[in-house]
């Protein structure tokens, strides 16, 4: 006695392919949109480009990027939150990182500023209080404000100009 195994396969293939083909007919129906940029990316040469590129803190991080050198270290003032600081690590990338948060007073980035040897300050946001006085003030021989940009402002440090010391 024989069965017929056979038919009852084909239905099993039958049902998964169709399964297959139902769900890559509904993600292309639902990423047409995508689909037609990508397509229309490809046409103009644009491989790699990033939806990114839109997005304003990424934008003034490449103007941040064409003025800080490669082999400079900059103190990037931020609060550890929404990826934005491991996104300007990546991106300003090989220049040396030190994170310090944006409440710092005036004495302890200082000592840091001259610890590191950084050459630039980024501040993303809010500026700390405490250090106002210091970097709004055009006569401060330590700092030089060079750019304000959508990913924060940015200051040349003369940390041979700053004197370690209480400025709080």
């Amino acid at each position: 006695m024989r069965r017929n195994y056979g038919s009852r396969g084909g239905w099993a293939v039958i049902t998964i392919l169709a399964l297959w083909l139902a769900q890559i007919g509904w993600l292309g129906w639902r990423f047409a949109p995508e689909g037609r940029d990508l397509v229309q990316r490809l046409l103009a040469g644009q491989v790699g480009a990033a939806v990114r590129q839109q997005e304003p803190f990424f934008q003034g991080l490449t103007e941040i990027q064409e003025i800080i050198p490669a082999s400079a270290t900059y103190v990037f003032l931020d609060k550890y939150e929404a990826g934005k600081e491991n996104e300007v690590r990546y991106l300003l990338y090989p220049r040396r990182h030190v994170l310090l948060p944006p409440h710092i007073t005036p004495t302890p980035l200082f000592n840091r500023l001259i610890r590191e040897q950084a050459a630039y300050l980024i501040v993303r946001g809010d500026m700390p209080p405490a250090a106002q006085y210091y970097l709004n003030n055009p006569s401060h021989p330590g700092f030089q404000s060079l750019l304000e940009t959508s990913a924060g402002a940015v200051y040349r440090v003369r940390s041979q100009l700053l004197v370690r010391g209480y400025y709080d």
